[in-house]
């Protein structure tokens, strides 16, 4: 919570003074602001098994995986409405600084490079590797973190504009689920 707290004030901060920092800088406070540490803390804490103590040191290589993958998603899809908001740093914003004549067509394409690149390290942690890292805690990151933050920004930032479309993929999926087994009584 420290860190999450002390980046997003750095972030406060940046869009205060106006400062543009470089893709290394923005990357460091990314992965403090990033709720991947925070949101995953909790079920990792009620999952019904017995986890080794250094679990949580444990994870580290999965977590920092997650995290820049879930930071290349969001900022690829709400960069234009954080400019507008007075933000000054996203991910691809820095690497266009970082990288003079890189346009925003280009930018996008490596972050998208790097997405793919990040689920195919997880999706090799998740199947072959880390093996004394328990599968549900996997789990917790590939499948309630990162392929949740996946399809939530499919399209959009499905997040801070869930009313376009985010609801009704909710009550597809919960209140209104595609049953998997017919029911011969409804037929």
């Amino acid at each position: 919570w420290t860190n999450l707290i002390l980046a997003e004030f750095k972030d406060a901060e940046w869009i205060a003074t106006d400062y543009r920092p470089t893709l290394d800088e923005y990357l460091k406070n990314a992965l403090d602001s990033s709720t991947v540490p925070v949101v995953t803390l909790f079920p990792m804490l009620l999952i019904n098994t017995s986890l080794p103590d250094d679990i949580l040191e444990r994870i580290k290589k999965i977590e920092l995986d997650v995290m820049l993958g879930c930071r290349l998603i969001d900022d690829c899809k709400d960069f234009q409405e954080q400019l507008e908001n007075g933000e000054n740093a996203s991910w691809l914003d820095c690497y266009i600084r970082d990288n003079p004549g890189t346009t925003m067509e280009q930018a996008l394409e490596h972050a998208s490079i790097l997405t793919e690149l990040h689920m195919e390290e997880l999706t090799k942690d998740f199947l072959f590797y880390e093996k004394d890292i328990p599968t549900c805690c996997k789990k917790v990151y590939f499948d309630c973190m990162y392929r949740w933050v996946a399809f939530l920004w499919r399209d959009i930032d499905g997040f801070s504009t869930s009313f376009k479309g985010t609801k009704d993929d909710i009550m597809k999926l919960l209140i209104n689920p595609i049953p998997l087994i017919s029911d011969k009584r409804n037929m």
